[in-house]
């Protein structure tokens, strides 16, 4: 998922001074607490979108929608 979505969106950042550290308004060039957790978040972030898969996501509709078949054929 992760090509996909760098493909039509870019590169995706959390925050800013991730990819901007001039951009900080603390001029602390990147060195900072939340830089350093915003970088470890965007990190989790990347790990998990290159493990998403477009089969896994199909077969996983395909099981919500069985089991919401039922529940909507009743109301």
């Amino acid at each position: 998922m992760l090509d996909v979505i760098r493909a039509v969106e870019g590169d995706a950042y959390l925050q800013r001074c991730l990819y901007d550290v001039g951009s900080c308004s603390k001029s602390c060039m990147g060195h900072c607490a939340i830089n350093e957790a915003m970088g470890k978040v965007q990190d989790q972030l990347i790990n998990q979108l290159e493990k998403v898969n477009f089969k896994t996501l199909a077969q996983r509709e395909q099981l919500i929608e069985s089991e919401s078949l039922p529940y909507l054929q009743a109301q």
